[in-house]
């Protein structure tokens, strides 16, 4: 009995880091067109990810995560973790100087009911409330990032 030994060499997978990317568009919405310029499929709404998987023109050939495509137009589309640090760093700011706060209702900690809340919460109610610089209200659901690593990876 012949027994043939291989050496079988297993090298560590790297996955690619796929960057996300979403619209950003005072309409809140932005076209996904066929072809630059062409048909209409749907529209993207503000906090949709997506890929850019290629250029045509003045578009962005995008790919969603159910593999769907399309093409948006070059000046809606902004890289997501830089939208999400822009927005995390004004936030900071308006925490810091207790912008969020409204003393005049005659509340001792500038909140309703005197609530404390936590500095998430804080950030939740600024982004849901808009009081960042445009394009940041996709950021007032919990579940879009987990704040305390992007604030850590922002810091960074």
């Amino acid at each position: 009995m012949n027994i043939v030994h291989e050496e079988i060499t297993v090298e560590a997978a790297t996955e690619d880091i796929i960057e996300s990317y979403i619209i950003e568009d005072s309409d809140g919405y932005s076209n996904l067109r066929e072809e630059p310029g062409g048909k209409v499929i749907r529209k993207v709404y503000t906090g949709e990810k997506f890929e850019i998987v290629g250029d045509k023109n003045k578009y962005k050939k995008v790919k969603f995560p159910d593999a769907s495509t399309g093409y948006i137009h070059n000046s809606r589309v902004v890289n997501f973790n830089v939208k999400v640090c822009e927005c995390l760093h004004s936030a900071n700011e308006i925490i810091r100087k207790d912008l969020d706060k409204d003393f005049s209702t005659g509340s001792k900690t500038g909140f309703s009911d005197n609530w404390v809340p936590s500095y998430t919460e804080r950030l939740v109610e600024i982004f849901r409330y808009n009081q960042c610089p445009k394009g940041c209200g996709f950021l007032f659901d919990h579940d879009v990032i987990d704040f305390k690593s992007e604030l850590q990876r922002c810091l960074e």
